[in-house]
């Protein structure tokens, strides 16, 4: 089953538990580091099969301050990732980034 949870949702155990197992372990990330700060202003989506996420996945607003630049995670090491041209056309704005998929 998929779920879609929009901005104000609180992530479950189950959902960081998976993020965590998925994105951040595998990298040698410490418990703790698969939760954002910016998590309850995010949408969220997540399949679950047989009871159990599999899969997830956020989007955010960019901020229309910002050129879309920053570190590609939060610990040590961390490349930069580039600005996004396309995000100083102010028709493509208000824009949104998908992560933690």
């Amino acid at each position: 089953m998929i779920h879609y949870c929009l901005t104000g949702w609180t992530p479950t155990v189950e959902y960081y538990d998976c993020r965590f197992e998925v994105l951040r372990k595998p990298l040698g990330f410490e418990r703790g580091a698969e939760i954002l700060s910016d998590d309850f202003g995010a949408a969220h989506a997540y399949v679950e099969i047989e009871n159990k996420i599999v899969s997830v996945g956020r989007a955010h607003l960019i901020a229309a301050d910002s050129d879309g630049s920053q570190a590609d995670h939060a610990g040590p090491g961390a490349a930069h990732c580039p600005a996004f041209g396309p995000l100083s056309d102010e028709e493509n704005r208000p824009a949104i980034q998908i992560r933690q998929m």
